[in-house]
Parts: C-alpha cells; structure tokens; sequence
C-alpha cells in the first residue's frame, strides 16, 4: 500500500513533551532538504526532488511525504519515480492557507489515488471538492471530521 500525506510541518509545544536532543545540518543557501528513511523494509521520503537526486535508480517508497503544495516541496516528477499505484492520499484543503478545491481536484487527477482525504477544510466545503471529481470514477472522496 502506498499512502501519500502532506503535512503541515511547525514547531509546536507540547506539554510534558521535555527536551529533545538534535541534530542541525548546514545548507547551501538557497536549496532545500529532501529526506529518505528506511525502517527494515519500509520506505519513507519527505519532500522528494528531482533537481537533487534521480529517484527512477531508486526502490519504490511505501510512505511520501510532503510538507507544502508549493512546487519546491510538491515535485511530481519525482512522486511518479517513487510511486506504484496509490492508494490513500490526504490532502489540506483550506484557504488561504493551503489548496483551494480546485487545487486539489488537481492534485488528485495528477496522482490518483484510490481514495482522497481532504483535511484542513474548516473555512472550505469539502463537499465542493466531490461536486469537481463526481465524474473522476477512479478516486473515491471521503470526508471525515479531522
């Protein structure tokens, strides 16, 4: 199963949470971070590029994540090299901070998922986003208090 989720990435506080050790790393300046985990023999990437690396040479992901819709974190090309069939996508739909409906039908047309999660929507009707894929027989719209 392969389950693409964007993510809205903060820091937050969290209570009884404590301290963390962490690591930082330097930049160039001007590039962004990509990330691949391997847990055993699931994989995990997070915000794949195709400007930084050739993701056709690598094994498929069972996990993608990405942390913005913008095209410097959302590269389809490189969700195409690292994707068989997907199945769940969950997709923020709220404005103005995250995808219109409309941008989301997109998103969903592009990759196809079997079933589509819109999450985010509190000042967006999830139900426009059905009324733009009613004819999209191949993704099923499920809507859920999130």
């Amino acid at each position: 199963m392969l389950l693409v989720l964007t993510v809205t990435m903060g820091v937050s506080a969290m209570d009884g949470a404590g301290s963390f050790a962490s690591d930082s790393f330097a930049t160039p300046s001007g590039k962004l971070a990509t990330l691949a985990i391997q847990l055993g023999n699931f994989k995990i990437h997070v915000d794949p590029q195709t400007r930084y690396t050739d993701y056709t040479k690598w094994e498929k992901a069972d996990l993608i994540l990405i942390t913005h819709e913008h095209g410097d974190h959302l590269d389809m090309n490189a969700i195409k090299a690292l994707s068989g069939p997907l199945d769940v996508a969950f997709l923020p739909m709220n404005q103005p901070y995250t995808m219109t409906p409309e941008q989301v039908a997109e998103v969903v047309r592009l990759i196809r998922p079997k079933i589509v999660y819109p999450y985010r929507y509190s000042s967006t009707n999830p139900r426009d986003l059905e009324k733009l894929l009613e004819k999209d027989t191949y993704t099923e719209v499920r809507i859920r208090k999130f």
